[in-house]
């Protein structure tokens, strides 16, 4: 089986440690991690991941703005904004900028990992429509509660 390559852009050492063993523990996949968008630029061209998991607030240069230039010099990377902000318009500019989706930083991303890594990494998949979902249900528990 062909390993994938997986960028992991994050400065919180302890999220990207439990993320990263996640990834890792999930199958034929490669993590590379990186505190800031600076350092992966650096080796974007010469790995070429599959997957880009990019937080927002990081030092130097915030992973939404770094994102057109992760597009521009690896057009066929997925991105995926995991970020603890909320804000809408932070949100919208990631979505405008080519990210895929957009995940709060919590431990429902690393208990549910299994399922998005397949839906992007191992098309097809039987996973094709878990998100979608998963997020009708979690929405769905959430206006039930209010």
């Amino acid at each position: 089986m062909e390993v994938k390559n997986v960028f992991l852009v994050e400065d919180d050492e302890m999220f990207a440690l439990a993320f990263k063993r996640k990834l890792e523990n999930l199958g034929n996949y490669k993590v590379h991690h990186f505190p800031s968008s600076e350092r992966a630029l650096g080796l974007l061209t010469a790995i070429k991941p599959e997957i880009i998991f990019l937080d927002h607030e990081l030092g130097g240069v915030n992973g939404v703005d770094a994102m057109p230039v992760f597009k521009e010099f690896s057009p066929k990377s997925e991105i995926v904004v995991v970020s603890g902000q909320t804000e809408v318009d932070v949100i919208q500019k990631a979505l405008d900028n080519g990210a895929a989706k957009y995940f709060r930083k919590d431990a429902l991303l690393i208990d549910n990992t299994e399922g998005f890594m397949r839906e992007y990494l191992d098309k097809p998949s039987e996973y094709g429509s878990f998100w979608t979902a998963f997020f009708l249900n979690y929405k769905l528990k959430l206006e039930t509660k209010n």
